[in-house]
């Protein structure tokens, strides 16, 4: 029967993160990162780096599929707005006000057609796998990190301009 000091000591490792934060005197959270992804073994990365490529090729088969009622919506009632009407309208919860933004600056830039209306969900798309891999890092050894990775890294839904 463990006492109570090696209990606390086992719940305190269960808890603690596989990297800790950088301390104090740290000038960069990115200097951090690169640090943590040194220290990876390079078999994790190279699964890893065919996640984020799964990522991109799956959400990049939708992208510019023909557009569905949500997306429709969405971008005629609020992204296709002047930029603080849209940002101000609230009246339906489809409107999610960062993505109305970024779907409004990118339909700017590369007009109204599918893809460029998809891209910003498309580009968070992709970059939820590596975010979530190294959430799940700090929280997990290198198997469960990249098993939460492969879940979001297939996710087609993701890919949705709404």
């Amino acid at each position: 029967m463990p006492t109570r000091r090696a209990a606390r000591k086992l719940a305190k490792m269960a808890v603690a993160p596989v990297h800790p934060a950088p301390p104090p005197g740290e000038p960069s959270i990115w200097r951090a990162l690169a640090r943590a992804v040194a220290a990876e073994d390079r078999l994790y990365l190279w699964a890893l780096t065919t996640l984020i490529v799964l990522a991109a090729a799956i959400r990049l088969y939708d992208i510019d599929r023909p557009m569905n009622y949500d997306e429709t919506y969405t971008y005629l009632t609020y992204a296709s707005r002047p930029l603080a009407e849209a940002l101000s309208n609230y009246s339906q919860p489809n409107n999610h006000l960062w993505h109305t933004a970024l779907v409004h600056l990118s339909t700017a830039l590369f007009g109204n057609a599918p893809w460029a209306i998809r891209l910003p969900a498309f580009l968070a798309g992709v970059v939820l796998a590596p975010a979530t891999y190294l959430a799940a890092r700090m929280l997990a050894v290198g198997r469960g990190a990249l098993i939460a990775a492969a879940l979001v890294a297939e996710n087609r839904k993701s890919s949705l301009g709404r």
